[in-house]
């Protein structure tokens, strides 16, 4: 085999690996006009199964940018019945922590077993619970919120994105055991767990902490990148789209 070749599939494979391990890959972005504003749309990729029933691995999601004003809430949205992707209140966007979101350089250098900076993470889509003001239990007879921000949980996890951390603990190595299939080696001693996306570091005695996704954090409304607006499913025939 030629090693232009040999390279050729080398750079395919790697391609093909990013697309599965990335929770919400922004694919592109487009801009229009509404009620005299323009409206940043992105196109993101669900890469990460804490959405599902309602949004799957493979699904294409169309996220528009939005104000705190335009962000219902599951609580605000029983009350009106509004409900988006099947629940009730908004599904969003957001940089974990405000971090900046990895670059395809980190990903490559992420299966070449190269550790990103803890600086940046991958956007997550999850949905909006309740809005808490910094000083308020972030749940009831939970600690007080570090500062303002959304509640938010996947649809298929168990847990508030603001609890996730304490499924580890100070150290649970029977979590990486029973979820090999599902944790991913970055590098540096870095695991990321595909299906929540959270993030496992091994410690020097051999034991392993989670960073959580947004543990013990509220969502501040300036990490929200957008609201999802509507999906593109998985498998479906893209030429029946078309008027």
């Amino acid at each position: 085999m030629k090693p232009v070749c040999f390279v050729g599939m080398i750079l395919l494979f790697i391609l093909l690996l990013i697309s599965e391990s990335i929770s919400a890959d922004v694919l592109s972005e487009n801009y229009i006009e509404r009620n005299g504003q323009t409206v940043c749309q992105l196109m993101v990729s669900v890469d990460a199964g804490s959405m599902s029933p309602n949004l799957n691995i493979g699904d294409l999601v169309v996220v528009e940018t939005a104000s705190k004003n335009d962000i219902i809430t599951w609580d605000e949205a029983e009350q009106t019945g509004y409900k988006s992707f099947n629940l009730p209140g908004d599904v969003i966007l957001y940089r974990p922590y405000g971090k900046d979101n990895l670059t395809r350089q980190d990903q490559c250098q992420m299966l070449l077993g190269f550790a990103p900076g803890k600086e940046k993470a991958t956007p997550i889509i999850h949905r909006a619970l309740y809005y808490v003001k910094e000083g308020e239990p972030m749940w009831e007879g939970g600690p007080v919120a570090p500062s303002s921000g959304y509640i938010t949980k996947g649809d298929h996890n168990e847990v508030i994105d603001q609890m996730a951390g304490q499924i580890f603990g100070a150290a649970n190595t029977s979590y990486i055991e029973t979820h090999r299939n599902e944790i991913m080696y970055v590098g540096n001693d870095v695991y990321m767990d595909k299906n929540t996306g959270l993030l496992i570091y091994k410690t020097k005695n051999g034991t392993f902490v989670g960073e959580g996704i947004s543990f013990l954090t509220p969502v501040k409304e300036e990490w929200v990148i957008g609201v999802a607006r509507a999906k593109i499913p998985h498998g479906i025939d893209w030429t029946k789209l078309s008027g």
